[in-house]
């Protein structure tokens, strides 16, 4: 429905949702957050990205008031599980890889809180040494003034039996 709206001549569409899905169909310089920020007004960069990679499960930071920012899919259900159990009302949005940056931008931009938690690519290094990613990362985390949460590495062994979840329950509630 929307497409064919999106195709009737001379025609404005003024509409309201809480649908990613929804928010999926429509490219960045069409939407307006309820506070009246353009959405647009991130950078060309970032824009390009989110329109290429924005995807209804990654539209929900859009409408969070809490967002976690993770890297993959496993981080992902761990955490939904955990935030769950324990009452906490955060949206976990999975980046799917290493593009944190247009997400943080988009969040910020829509005065979202924040928290960021990745892996530091050291199980990838053969000198063990933090990846110049991860520093970018860390970089980027720190001059916007954003939790992140360092791991070596982000699959279950290191979130919950090195109790790493126990430590996010602690930013969460700070």
């Amino acid at each position: 429905l929307l497409r064919e709206l999106k195709n009737v001549e001379n025609t404005i569409i003024i509409a309201t949702t809480h649908s990613p899905i929804v928010i999926n169909e429509l490219q960045m310089e069409e939407l307006i957050d309820i506070s009246g920020k353009r959405i647009s007004n991130v950078t060309d960069k970032s824009k390009t990205k989110l329109n290429t990679f924005l995807h209804p499960g990654r539209s929900e930071l859009m409408m969070a008031d809490n967002v976690i920012l993770v890297e993959g899919y496993t981080e992902e259900l761990l955490l939904k599980r955990y935030l769950y159990t324990h009452n906490q009302n955060w949206t976990i949005v999975n980046v799917a890889g290493i593009m944190f940056e247009p997400y943080i931008e988009l969040a910020l931009l829509l005065e979202k809180k924040v928290i960021v938690i990745s892996d530091n690519d050291i199980a990838l290094s053969e000198k063990k040494e933090v990846s110049s990613r991860f520093n970018n990362l860390k970089k980027l985390c720190d001059e916007k003034k954003i939790n992140l949460v360092e791991v070596d590495n982000t699959l279950e062994t290191d979130l919950y039996n090195n109790g790493y979840l126990k430590f996010c329950l602690e930013l969460l509630t700070t």
